[in-house]
């Protein structure tokens, strides 16, 4: 009896893989001292038009401006406030499989573009 549940127990961790995180719910977990654009239910709305590939809605921001999707994959989400900022989201992996999220901020005009670009931890501290 034992040797049956250690093989079924063996079984379903080799078998079933380990469910991860989506870029919806890391999205969502953004705190709003670090991103207060949008509401939790501008946010859903957001990811809503983006998994359906509508890309053209602009959402009405927190501060009165507009955004949009410009870009959205299982690990990576890209917004546009304007022409001139954009707004990035990643999910990446450090060599020991800790996940890392990656805000980038691109503030662009004719002249220069500026990069800044903050790394997380799953707790939302920021990694120097």
């Amino acid at each position: 009896m034992k040797k049956k549940i250690l093989i079924c127990g063996i079984f379903t961790i080799t078998c079933f893989p380990c469910i991860s995180e989506t870029i919806d719910s890391i999205f969502n977990s953004v705190p709003l001292y670090i991103f207060p654009h949008l509401s939790e239910s501008n946010r859903l709305d957001l990811l809503d038009y983006a998994k359906y590939e509508i890309f053209e809605p602009n959402i009405e921001t927190s501060f009165g401006g507009r955004l949009k999707v410009l870009e959205y994959s299982d690990t990576n989400i890209t917004l546009a406030f304007n022409n001139d900022y954009h707004w990035n989201l990643q999910v990446d992996f450090t060599e020991n499989n800790d996940t890392l999220y990656i805000i980038t901020k691109r503030f662009m005009s004719e002249d220069d573009t500026l990069t800044f670009n903050h790394t997380y931890d799953k707790e939302w501290t920021q990694l120097k």
